[in-house]
């Protein structure tokens, strides 16, 4: 919620304000310093931080999100090709590459938080005699990842060394998103400065496009006339 309730917000408001000022680098690039900005603080992170400061951590990677939705797809539709379907072609391309990239981006995320906690909880559990802490050893605490519900049945000592083992862990993918983030910033940099054309060019366009498809029906009606003349002429 902290980060849905941001993202829809943001989405709306970039949305007005690109249709307002026909910008959209701007917007984009704004999204992106908070992308950056705001994945790097999750970094801040901790078994110990409060309600509150998880919800104002999450705020700015939501407001991220809204933007970058709304300016990337803006952007990729004003300079799809003018031919007819192209629009749809390039809309469906963006949320394809988002599908992509979201699904590969979880199962990255997954892999190396699991592969993270594995190694953590391994070395700081082989600190203990026999390599066990309260009857806890690392192939039991392995398990625990399935099974969070587990971790509050835990003692207090062997609960803090997981805790700590799982919060480092999600620091590393922390560090994997926010170096995505700032590539895709460095992106954003090379977006076309590109306007969104006036609404009176867009309805002239509309009438230019009607008065030339006019013409062509004109055009192909006195051709198919002039040469059924021709054939009645050839008939008699």
């Amino acid at each position: 919620l902290p980060v849905i309730v941001p993202l829809v917000i943001a989405s709306i408001a970039s949305g007005i304000l690109i249709k307002k000022t026909r910008y959209i680098k701007p917007y984009s690039i704004f999204g992106g310093v908070c992308g950056s900005v705001g994945i790097g603080l999750l970094l801040l992170l901790d078994i110990d931080t409060s309600a509150s400061a998880k919800i104002g951590l999450l705020i700015i990677p939501g407001i991220y999100c809204g933007i970058c939705l709304q300016t990337c797809m803006i952007s990729s539709q004003l300079h799809a090709p003018k031919e007819a379907g192209s629009t749809i072609l390039t809309t469906s391309f963006i949320n394809f590459s988002r599908s992509i990239g979201g699904t590969l981006g979880a199962d990255l995320s997954q892999a190396i938080f699991n592969a993270s906690y594995k190694n953590r909880i391994t070395k700081a559990l082989k600190s203990y005699p026999n390599g066990t802490l309260g009857g806890l050893n690392s192939h039991d605490a392995s398990k625990l990842i399935a099974s969070p519900g587990l971790i509050r049945n835990l003692d207090p000592e062997v609960k803090k060394v997981v805790l700590k083992a799982i919060m480092k862990s999600i620091r590393n993918v922390f560090i994997v998103t926010t170096t995505m983030a700032v590539v895709s910033f460095v992106v954003i940099l090379f977006f076309s400065n590109k306007r969104l054309p006036k609404e009176e060019d867009v309805q002239q366009t509309k009438d230019d496009n009607g008065l030339a498809q006019s013409n062509d029906e004109k055009l192909q009606d006195n051709a198919l006339s002039t040469t059924g003349e021709s054939f009645e002429l050839k008939a008699n």
